[in-house]
């Protein structure tokens, strides 16, 4: 990524104008075209944003955390997995808004990993029969919830539990001002009328 530190706060403001720009096209779409192809729009924009957060700015950010918007968690390292790691087996692409900016519409992927075998301590050498599997939240604004580990008698269990991320979801919405929208067409990812 970039290390030179003018170039970086000069790449981050292209990108933001770019960002704004790809708005304003959205906009100019959602007013003038009919709702599939705005949806069939918003819908390639909303993964190229999120890809330009994921792949681009978050590296940038860990290089120059002063580029990085008020309150964004700076991951502390940015350290491969090793090759026996547990792999990305599902995901869920959503956006979130603070409720003090409703129009906002932040990208953010939920990613469940394969199950482990779940080790208390380093020094154990007898098989686990217990199991663990890592839930990650990409692009939350609060370092606790990075991620979470999920504790099951075995990977069947574990992964179950690991997949019921509404209840995560809703608790994070409702303690922390967030609303969740789906990234595909920005509708309200938990039904408001249950509430």
């Amino acid at each position: 990524m970039i290390t030179d530190p003018h170039i970086a706060a000069k790449v981050h403001q292209l990108l933001r104008e770019s960002s704004e720009l790809i708005n304003s096209a959205a906009m100019l779409v959602k007013e003038h075209c009919p709702e599939d192809e705005f949806e069939s729009f918003r819908d390639g924009i909303s993964k190229i944003l999120a890809e330009t957060l994921i792949e681009v700015l978050n590296p940038l950010y860990f290089l120059h955390p002063d580029l990085a918007p008020l309150g964004l968690r700076i991951p502390k390292n940015r350290i491969q997995p090793p090759p026996d790691a547990p792999k990305v087996i599902a995901t869920r692409d959503l956006t979130y808004s603070l409720n003090a900016d409703p129009d906002s519409a932040l990208p953010m992927q939920v990613r469940v990993f394969s199950p482990r075998p779940a080790r208390m301590r380093p020094e154990d050498t007898t098989p686990a029969t217990d199991s663990v599997c890592t839930v990650e939240f990409h692009g939350l604004p609060y370092s606790r919830f990075d991620c979470l580990k999920i504790h099951g008698i075995d990977s069947i269990q574990s992964l179950s539990l690991a997949l019921n991320i509404d209840r995560f979801l809703r608790n994070v919405e409702r303690n922390h001002a967030l609303t969740f929208r789906w990234a595909e067409d920005g509708s309200a990812y938990f039904d408001e009328s249950a509430d």
